[in-house]
């Protein structure tokens, strides 16, 4: 008898220490792919934005029809809140594209943009919400001067709200190169909108929009840097230091990179 309530107490433990681990994986998996539909989703809003800025409109309308399909996957990680703005601006999305209004096909896709960057729980996001409030704010310039009446009060009170949101990123860019000119353009934007120049105004927006892709790269390189070396020892932390530094120290490829990008060469 001793011997048997020995084994069924070997067998209960054995299971109470296996279930909290099985039970760790669908839960690790499920918050992957909710940082997956995070992604794709704010890609997809953002690939809209984009295909409005380089006139490649008649992709539209396949693009909304992906934003349906990542929303379903979405909305399981949403309060009812968010997902019912999601929902409306879709339906607004579709309306306007039908109606061959762009504009606010793009300025809805921004603003969906932003609204999912803001749900993104923090521990699922791969670069700073900073960032994606810096390059949210450049796509709401951009369009908003691409009208063919500019709104200059509202682009005004967008101009201000970007250079808050690169005062907000600012102390995370250690390059002085990329600083001094998002700093310069930052000013060049503010100039542009003082004296109702919509060109003026669209182009320091793009420097803006692909300022970010670099940016994101930066960010990229530093969290992949820091993930490689986690688990690592003394060799590896010399060698993610290094790695970081050459990040640092990239600055002229960093901003020629940047120029070549605007200039889509």
């Amino acid at each position: 008898m001793p011997k048997a309530m020995a084994a069924a107490f070997a067998l209960v433990l054995a299971v109470s220490v296996a279930l909290p681990a099985m039970a760790q994986t669908p839960t690790s998996d499920a918050r992957q792919q909710d940082a997956v539909a995070f992604a794709e989703a704010a890609s997809i809003y953002e690939e809209i934005v984009n295909l409005f800025l380089s006139n490649r409109t008649g992709a539209m309308q396949a693009a909304l029809g992906s934003v349906r399909g990542v929303l379903v996957r979405l909305r399981p990680s949403l309060n009812e809140h968010t997902a019912a703005t999601l929902d409306r601006h879709l339906k607004e999305m579709e309306t306007a594209e039908a109606k061959g209004n762009l504009n606010t096909t793009a300025l809805t896709a921004a603003e969906s943009f932003r609204t999912v960057v803001t749900a993104t729980p923090p521990q699922m996001r791969r670069t700073p919400v900073e960032l994606s409030m810096y390059a949210y704010w450049a796509y709401r310039l951009v369009i908003l001067a691409s009208e063919p009446k500019s709104n200059w009060p509202e682009l005004m009170q967008s101009a201000k709200e970007s250079e808050r949101s690169w005062i907000l990123l600012r102390g995370m860019v250690r390059d002085e190169n990329m600083r001094t000119l998002l700093e310069e353009n930052q000013r060049g934007a503010s100039e542009a909108v003082a004296r109702n120049d919509a060109a003026g105004v669209r182009f320091a927006a793009r420097v803006q929009i692909a300022s970010t892709a670099v940016l994101s790269n930066f960010f990229g390189s530093i969290e992949r840097t820091a993930e490689a070396t986690k688990p690592s020892g003394k060799k590896k932390v010399a060698s993610g230091k290094r790695k970081v530094r050459i990040v640092r120290s990239a600055g002229p490829r960093m901003v020629a990179g940047l120029v070549f990008r605007l200039l889509g060469r």
